[in-house]
């Protein structure tokens, strides 16, 4: 497995955060439709979940592809689709939240009004 680093963009911004925000502690596809060349993939990433916070990551996950798949137009397409989760497990719990200038030590370095341009990169 090659290391990845995640970059986010914010604003025209580009920040990287590498091993000490945070690292990859697995995936695994938790909806499988078949081949992945022949499926719209989507991808769920944490970012702000600690080590022990990861089940409830999982479970909040759970939660959105549930709600992903009653949603049009993703229910009439549902078995064209599979799904993947990577557990990313950060330093610090939580998002950036830049009105209280709380900067969190996270994956992503995502905040909850950040709107963000995100790619893994090799």
């Amino acid at each position: 497995m090659n290391p990845r680093v995640v970059v986010a963009r914010s604003a025209g911004r580009s920040s990287r955060h590498g091993a000490s925000d945070g690292y990859v502690n697995g995936k695994s596809k938790i909806v499988d439709h078949g081949a992945d060349s022949q499926r719209y993939n989507i991808v769920i990433l944490g970012d702000g979940y600690t080590a022990a916070q990861i089940s409830q990551f999982k479970s909040d996950v759970d939660t959105l592809v549930n709600t992903i798949r009653m949603t049009a137009p993703f229910n009439d397409l549902w078995c064209g689709v599979s799904v993947y989760r990577v557990d990313v497990v950060s330093t610090e719990s939580g998002a950036d939240d830049p009105s209280t200038c709380d900067d969190k030590s996270t994956g992503s370095g995502a905040g909850p009004r950040d709107v963000l341009r995100r790619e893994i990169l090799r």
